[in-house]
């Protein structure tokens, strides 16, 4: 048995625990007898031992269970913290382990554990979510302990802005965590730019909608319409994905547009247009993915319809039947994004349209097919 005890050990974690002195002996053999596939008891024998060492005041010992302890269970929140104080007491390490605790979204699950934490079916909640919260109950010692660790660290002189901002962060004071963070110059504090990276991630990651305003102007002769002034609106998926799909509508003020002839009614009209309407989607993809620069090609189908201000009564109803040019509408551009405040994009877009409006047989005078339009737009 003593063999067999011995092979396990370093997989399980125990052969480290009898490392750290002699006194701790009977610390150590917590682990003795602990399965090597069950990670929740590993984590509970760990805490226990790490919370003695923590009071102790015996960092190095508390660090050898760490590794030892992230080694078989992988890294969690509660562990990060842990290495983050030891790195803010030891003085070295700090901005790493600060950075991998966000990176990981390790933020999101503190903020879960903290807030949970606070209500009175505790017990439960950490019953039902275990590995969640990392096999760590809510309430523990350790937490404790480190609450009353990063206060007292808030007593020091020699911490940096953003030293003390995560101690906020990790003594339950969050109101004060968000008023230093807010406060703290972008370009002074890494913390500061990696919440923001992070926000800006997170919104990567939601549906969006964009404002498009601009003009739109026919290619070449016979250009029925003039410089047009233009405003969309369009939902779209996710930045974060490579394919880039919009589906929403334009309108076009027609303004100083030239009359054409138009068959409704029986007869024919002579009218203008006062604006047009597109309704459809776009399909793009990211060829340019940098952080300060997202570069689209799309291709746009729908349907425009140009208004002519003709309408009809509909018999015993008080609706009416309008008659407007309908047809497809095709286009082909590009986007450049860059980003602007803390989650938004703004760009321009410049796009070529094909609208066939001879495919409407109540056209009788000619359109200009082609078509090009300037946008600008904005990303929320």
């Amino acid at each position: 048995m003593l063999k067999i005890k011995l092979i396990f050990f370093p997989i399980m974690l125990s052969l480290s625990f009898f490392e750290v002195s002699s006194q701790d002996s009977k610390k150590d053999k917590l682990l003795e007898n602990v399965s090597v596939f069950d990670c929740e008891i590993v984590t509970e024998n760990s805490i226990i031992l790490i919370s003695d060492y923590l009071i102790n005041g015996d960092l190095d010992s508390c660090d050898i269970v760490i590794n030892r302890w992230e080694n078989y269970c992988g890294g969690s929140e509660v562990l990060y913290r842990l290495r983050i104080y030891l790195a803010l007491v030891q003085r070295q390490g700090i901005q790493t382990h600060v950075n991998l605790f966000f990176i990981n979204d390790y933020s999101d699950k503190y903020l879960n554990r903290f807030y949970a934490s606070q209500k009175n079916d505790y017990g439960n909640i950490y019953t039902e979510n275990k590995a969640y919260f990392s096999y760590v109950p809510l309430r523990s010692k350790i937490d404790s302990i480190l609450i009353s660790n990063y206060t007292n660290l808030l007593e020091v002189g020699y911490l940096t802005t953003d030293e003390k901002i995560i101690c906020l962060l990790f003594s339950g004071n969050e109101e004060a965590f968000e008023k230093k963070l807010k406060s703290a110059k972008k370009r002074e504090s890494y913390l500061k730019q990696l919440s923001a990276n992070n926000a800006r991630e997170y919104k990567d990651h939601t549906m969006s909608y964009n404002l498009y305003t601009g003009f739109y102007k026919s290619i070449g002769k016979d250009n029925f319409f003039s410089y047009s002034p233009i405003i969309g609106f369009t939902f779209s998926t996710p930045l974060r994905y490579k394919l880039q799909v919009e589906l929403g509508i334009k309108f076009r003020i027609n303004q100083d547009s030239k009359n054409f002839d138009f068959n409704a009614l029986g007869k024919t009209h002579n009218v203008s247009s006062d604006y047009s309407v597109f309704f459809g989607g776009l399909v793009g993809y990211k060829v340019i993915d940098k952080d300060h620069l997202k570069l689209i090609p799309k291709l746009g189908l729908g349907l425009e319809s140009v208004s002519t201000g003709i309408t009809e009564d509909v018999k015993n109803s008080d609706k009416k039947e309008y008659y407007d040019v309908d047809v497809p509408h095709l286009s082909l551009g590009i986007a450049a994004l860059t980003p602007i405040f803390k989650t938004n994009y703004i760009g321009i877009e410049l796009s070529y349209h094909y609208c066939p409006y001879h495919w409407d047989s109540s056209l009788i005078s000619t359109f200009n097919n082609n078509l090009f339009s300037t946008e600008l737009l904005v990303r929320f």
